[in-house]
């Protein structure tokens, strides 16, 4: 009887052993799992924190370019109106009269080349005189 008594013992010791090992793995399975869930999310914050830095990296370059090119802009506009200012006078001389002079009739001449030497004096004239003086 007493190794009955003593199986039943032994049988009981380790039903108890497997029964603390069993509940030891499940418990350990279930803090795996939220921590497996818990890294995820991490990973998916990180990620998103990562993609917003990135977009404020930008954000920051492009306002300081922006802020250099108002600069150079303000520049340009304040030699654009210095400039602006100052009034010179240009000439720009036309060498389309240098072969074209005042023609003079002679007494053989018809009515018809009366007619285009007139025409052709009074062109000069209009073109040829104006270029003699300075634009202002």
């Amino acid at each position: 009887m007493i190794n009955l008594s003593l199986i039943g013992a032994l049988g009981a010791v380790i039903l108890a052993i497997i029964g603390y090992v069993y509940f030891k793995i499940r418990r350990i399975k279930s803090h795996a799992e939220s921590l497996s869930r818990a890294n995820a999310e991490l990973t998916t914050k990180n990620e998103q924190l990562k993609t917003e830095k990135a977009v404020v990296e930008k954000q920051v370059k492009n306002y300081k370019v922006k802020q250099k090119m108002m600069k150079q802009l303000m520049v340009l506009v304040a030699t654009l109106l210095l400039t602006s200012c100052a009034k010179t006078t240009t000439y720009a001389p036309n060498n389309s009269c240098a072969g074209f002079a005042i023609i003079k009739a002679s007494e053989k001449d018809t009515l018809g080349t009366l007619r285009q030497v007139l025409a052709h004096n009074k062109t000069y004239r209009t073109i040829c005189e104006k270029e003699s003086q300075p634009n202002e």
